[in-house]
């Protein structure tokens, strides 16, 4: 099975960004609750998956914590790139 989201840096288009032959957008709820956080993380190409909400870092700003197929991330926002680590 291929990678879907991996660590690495990518450049960002507005709220959009490519892996390989997947586009992700960062995408803003309606309305936050206490379990779903403002933002959140899809894969709108080759076809639509939703990936993971984005928890943002307390102790980081513009750092946000994922998980995906039981893996969890970092994802780092800044003007024009989508930098992501693997959690260790």
């Amino acid at each position: 099975m291929k990678e879907v989201l991996k660590a690495g840096t990518y450049l960002k288009n507005k709220n959009s960004f490519k892996i390989d032959t997947y586009t992700f957008y960062i995408k803003e709820r309606k309305e936050a609750t206490a379990k779903k956080p403002k933002n959140f993380l899809v894969a709108v190409k080759p076809k639509f998956q939703y990936i993971s909400s984005l928890y943002e870092d307390t102790e980081r700003p513009n750092y946000y914590l994922l998980d995906f197929n039981n893996k969890e991330y970092y994802l780092k926002m800044t003007d024009d790139k989508i930098i992501i680590l693997n959690k260790e």
